[in-house]
């Protein structure tokens, strides 16, 4: 169990920072190379919490029903 929890982790960090690099670095007309990687650490951080409660409140509680 143990296990396909840090999978899970694993796969909700890459999709998290992956969305939000490719939503900072290229759709937003950002020419400021500091201002890039802020948007990216704060977009990571976002969708790593929402995508986190997100699986928290939906899919994990009938997984362990």
């Amino acid at each position: 169990m143990k296990t396909l929890f840090v999978i899970g982790m694993i796969l909700i960090l890459l999709f998290s920072f992956g969305v939000s690099g490719w939503v900072s670095f290229f759709k937003f007309p950002l020419r400021d190379a500091k201002a890039k990687v802020l948007a990216f650490l704060m977009l990571g951080a976002a969708a790593t919490a929402f995508t986190f409660i997100l699986c928290l409140t939906i899919i994990w509680p009938p997984v362990s029903m």
